[in-house]
């Protein structure tokens, strides 16, 4: 995708302004990531990255990968990104 449409509701809903700050940030960052790869919102089999992968990749930390939050969460090897625009990708 060469751009990304939030709709303003995700931005204002109970799971996003619950996060922390730095989930929030990171979610921002795996979802720009989702888009530019326009993999649904899935980032397959990245459980094994290193920290420096992730850096790299993504622009987050894998420690950042681990907050509990609800706009991003592990699903086996996989990391799921909540909201993903899959209807504009």
């Amino acid at each position: 995708m060469e751009w990304l449409k939030l709709e303003l509701k995700i931005i204002r809903s109970q799971e996003y302004l619950a996060s922390e700050p730095a989930a929030r940030a990171t979610w921002l960052n795996l979802i720009c990531f989702c888009a530019d790869k326009e993999n649904g919102g899935v980032i397959e089999s990245c459980k094994g990255w290193k920290c420096r992968m992730w850096q790299q990749v993504c622009g987050v930390t894998l420690e950042e990968t681990r907050i509990k939050c609800h706009l991003y969460a592990w699903e086996g090897k996989d990391l799921v990104v909540r909201f993903y625009p899959t209807k504009t990708e």
